[in-house]
């Protein structure tokens, strides 16, 4: 079995309708961008300057990140992946200028979860840097100081479909084909370059 790590923001919680719904609530007036209309990674760069503050103003408000939405299947497959005997980590980097980010990350994995996965929540500017055999994430393209050890799955959103990615999983319900693929490819690749290699996770 491996070490599968699992971003949350738009991968496992709702982030972009949430935003959408705080807009609206909050700044009527301000046109917002529907999440097929998506181009970019970073949702603010999607909106023009002058609508730019109202985005921060949202996104760093107090309740925005708890209030976030499961995705569909999300919750469902987590669990399901665990039962299958992998070890799961969620690995999410912060909203640096918050100060409600972390906190409520934190509430949200306990509040749709249970308590017991919070000592599964990696909250990390640098990805890079953690080890695991996969990582889910919805960012195409993921650096920092070291090159990562894990193999990357890429979760399909609007602004990375034109993303060329090897793996790539589009929806929570096709988890067990994609995350089998991806470690197959991946032992087997290790396995010819040390026979002696197992996943990070020998039980």
């Amino acid at each position: 079995m491996a070490i599968i790590l699992v971003d949350m923001d738009d991968v496992i919680a709702d982030f972009e309708h949430a935003l959408i719904d705080h807009l609206h609530n909050k700044h009527p007036r301000i046109p917002v961008v529907l999440y097929e209309e998506r181009s970019t990674f970073y949702s603010i760069e999607n909106y023009p300057e002058k609508h730019k503050s109202y985005v921060r103003d949202v996104t760093h408000a107090q309740g925005f990140y708890h209030s976030f939405k499961p995705l569909p299947g999300a919750i469902k497959a987590v669990k399901e992946m665990a039962k299958a005997g992998h070890t799961i980590f969620f690995c999410t980097s912060p909203l640096l200028t918050s100060e409600h980010c972390l906190q409520e990350k934190r509430t949200w994995i306990k509040e749709h979860l249970g308590q017991e996965w919070l000592t599964r929540l990696i909250i990390t500017s640098d990805k890079t840097l953690v080890q695991g055999d996969i990582l889910i994430d919805d960012k195409a393209t993921i650096t920092g100081a070291a090159k990562p050890v894990w193999t990357q799955i890429l979760f399909t959103a609007p602004y990375n479909r034109q993303s060329q990615a090897k793996y790539r999983l589009s929806h929570w319900s096709n988890w067990e084909k994609v995350v089998e693929a991806a470690l197959k490819a991946r032992f087997k690749v290790r396995s010819v370059l040390d026979p002696c290699t197992l996943p990070f996770n020998k039980n």
